[in-house]
């Protein structure tokens, strides 16, 4: 008998910057992580309503819909509010 490989975890990138998805999406895949990516926060939420990921992580700052803005949308909402969603931020405080 053999025993069925689970799948792997999906995880949502919502990110505006292109050089900073690619060294998560690299580090993720490294670890077999499934990723999905997204640009800004209004299409993160459609694509996390759609996916249904395992994981969100949410740049902070972003363009339009920052990301508090983003996951306030997603917890409000009955399709997304259970999924994790964790904060990412390259901004540098001096």
């Amino acid at each position: 008998m053999t025993t069925a490989k689970p799948a792997a975890p999906t995880l949502l990138l919502i990110d505006d910057s292109i050089a900073e998805l690619r060294v998560l999406i690299d580090m993720l895949a490294a670890r077999n992580w499934r990723t999905l990516v997204s640009f800004s926060g209004m299409d993160g939420y459609r694509k996390a309503g759609l996916k249904k990921p395992d994981l969100i992580l949410l740049d902070v700052r972003m363009p339009g819909m920052d990301g508090f803005g983003t996951c306030r949308r997603l917890k409000a909402d009955p399709s997304t509010q259970s999924i994790p969603v964790i904060f990412l931020t390259a901004a540098q405080d001096k």
